[in-house]
C-alpha cells in the first residue's frame, strides 16, 4: 500500500491490521511513555486518539483530542513511540477520571 508521503510501511500495515482487530474487541488502549513528555499517556478510545497527563482531569492537566487514529499512529505504536501498553488500572486517578468522562461523551453521541 502506498502512503501519502510515498513511503511503504509494511510493518505499520501489519500492526494496523493487528491493532484494528484488537480495537474491535476492546474500546480502550492506553500507552505510557514513562514521563518523557507532559502528555505521558496516549489513550485510544474507539479509534480516537487522546493525549493525557497524570492530572488530565484538572484545569492545568493535559487532556487533548488528537484526531482519529491514522496509519502514522499505528507506525508509532509499532515502533514503541507511545511507550508501553498498560492497563486502565495502572493509571493515576486523574487520568482514569478523564478517560471515564471521555467514554461517557462517546456513549452520548
Amino acid at each position: 500500500m502506498s502512503h501519502p508521503n510515498g513511503l511503504e510501511s509494511i510493518r505499520g500495515e501489519k500492526m494496523a491490521k493487528k491493532l484494528q482487530n484488537v480495537l474491535k474487541d476492546r474500546k480502550l488502549l492506553v500507552f505510557d511513555n514513562g514521563g518523557r513528555t507532559a502528555d505521558r499517556y496516549t489513550v485510544i478510545i474507539k479509534n480516537q486518539l487522546y493525549l493525557m497527563s497524570s492530572d488530565a482531569n484538572m484545569p492545568n492537566g493535559v487532556n487533548i483530542y488528537s484526531g482519529n487514529v491514522s496509519w502514522r499512529d499505528w507506525d508509532a505504536m509499532a515502533e514503541g513511540t507511545f511507550g508501553k501498553e498498560i492497563s486502565f488500572e495502572e493509571l493515576p486517578e486523574g487520568t482514569k477520571i478523564a478517560i471515564r468522562e471521555r467514554l461517557t461523551e462517546e456513549r452520548l453521541k
